[in-house]
């Protein structure tokens, strides 16, 4: 057997136990927050304080005890965004534990305000919170509305 000690379920960490984890994740639904009715988006702002890359504030984009299983982000939408090169920056928990970035450009009216940016976190525990930032390399307070990908490891 393929293993070490043990974890806290009292199973081995083994790839039978890796795979066990694998297959819950493949078969799991993949749910977007916030989602309709309320489905705006979440607007995140740089700092605005030029040349670029200033990063903005932290902003909430999934409160406290939202989703009730552990899970994983897989991806952001982006629903609408000012022209500039954007970089994305995830946090979960009390801590702000950073767990994701992406980067993206919208650098002219004929590129798509909308887009999908694969992104794929560690495992998320149960009813924490997700914040962000982002930060533009044109930085004069550019913004940019997200919505999160996810899926719950039951």
């Amino acid at each position: 057997m393929i293993g070490n000690q043990g974890n806290e379920s009292g199973k081995l960490d083994t790839v039978e136990t890796d795979l066990d984890t694998l297959k819950a994740f493949e078969q799991a639904s993949t749910k977007i927050y916030p989602t309709t009715p309320s489905g705006d988006g979440v607007v995140l702002t740089g700092a605005g304080i030029g040349p670029g890359w200033g990063l903005g504030s932290i902003v909430e984009v999934v409160p406290a005890s939202t989703i009730s299983n552990p899970f994983r982000i897989t991806g952001i939408y982006v629903d609408d965004s000012d022209d500039s090169v954007y970089e994305i920056i995830l946090y979960s928990g009390a801590g702000d534990t950073e767990i994701g970035r992406a980067r993206f450009s919208k650098v002219n009216a004929g590129d798509p305000a909308a887009r999908f940016l694969p992104v794929v976190t560690p495992e998320i525990a149960a009813d924490s919170r997700i914040r962000a930032k982002v930060s533009a390399a044109s930085d004069t307070g550019k913004t940019v509305t997200i919505a999160l990908q996810y899926q719950e490891l039951i």
